[in-house]
């Protein structure tokens, strides 16, 4: 069995560029995500089967349609006292439809989609605290601009030291 999500990985700069942000981060508070881990995620499969790959593979192809795009980033927030994340404002249309296909290839559940990057989860700070330290890191100025050029179909290993992502698939966009 192999843990699955689909994601749009981020360039090698746009991950540099956060590095300020996650060293700012209180790290027996919250547990940041490594830099090399940091991407959208656009739908969390959960476990599946090695022999249901190739079908899944097959079925998401139909995302090479979409044509390039930018991405903008801005912004801190966090979703009630569980994540914080850096927001997207540029490109959310396009990410959403991207979302919406994905659900519609796979026959699966419609949820909301907010595009955003994870970059920590709360350990054991009450809501307010972390509500201030979202505050506080969105005065650090994060920003940048990238082009989504694939959706990637990654495969989430879990380690005691924390997650280890690989590509599986990497579906290119027009």
């Amino acid at each position: 069995m192999k843990r699955i999500f689909i994601a749009v990985n981020l360039p090698d700069e746009i991950k540099e560029s956060f590095k300020a942000l996650i060293e700012k981060l209180p790290k027996e508070r919250v547990k940041a995500v490594k830099k090399e881990n940091l991407h959208v995620t656009m739908k969390f499969l959960g476990y599946m089967q090695e022999e249901m790959l190739s079908a899944l593979y097959e079925k998401l192809q139909s995302l090479n349609k979409f044509e390039k795009f930018e991405v903008e980033l801005s912004g801190i927030g966090f979703f009630k006292t569980r994540v914080l994340w850096v927001g997207i404002t540029q490109g959310t249309e396009k990410l959403e439809e991207i979302a919406k296909e994905i659900e519609n290839v796979l026959d699966l559940n419609k949820e909301e989609f907010t595009s955003h990057i994870t970059i920590a989860r709360n350990r054991d700070l009450r809501y307010e605290e972390f509500r201030n330290l979202a505050e506080e890191l969105n005065k650090t100025k994060i920003g940048g601009k990238f082009t989504v050029k694939s959706i990637d179909i990654m495969e989430s290993v879990l380690e005691k030291e924390g997650p280890i992502y690989k590509v599986l698939k990497r579906i290119e966009l027009k």
